[in-house]
């Protein structure tokens, strides 16, 4: 169920193994511009699990509230869950026909981003 809460009531998780270095800030930010939050952060006991940067980016941005959903395993589990979330988009490949397809509206090239054109987490 996702719920909706403060940021600060929320912490970065202090050993995620995933690093966000200002690129992918600005893309995450770019999204969040254009989109709003469309996937809710993944958080167990208060400490996020999968969407740290985006939880950087609305608190960077001032927004009061972020959506979540609360992850009940275990400590281990959510530490495979974090692993789990960032290296299925890496294994992803791009159908660079579809791709061009998809882009091909010129006014709609206009509005997007490069940077958004992946998900961040």
């Amino acid at each position: 169920m996702i719920e909706t809460v403060s940021p600060d009531t929320l912490t970065l998780d202090p050993e995620n193994a995933r690093k966000h270095p200002e690129e992918n800030l600005a893309a995450i930010r770019d999204s969040l511009k254009r989109f709003g939050q469309v996937l809710p952060i993944v958080v167990r006991n208060g400490v996020v699990v999968g969407g740290n940067g985006t939880l950087t980016v609305i608190r960077d941005l001032g927004w009061p509230t972020v959506k979540v959903v609360r992850f009940e395993g275990t400590e281990t589990e959510a530490r495979a869950l974090a692993i789990a979330l960032n290296r299925s988009a890496d294994l992803a490949t791009w159908d660079l026909g579809q791709l061009a397809k998809t882009t091909a509206n010129p006014s709609e090239t206009r509005r997007t981003n490069s940077r958004c054109a992946t998900p961040a987490t």
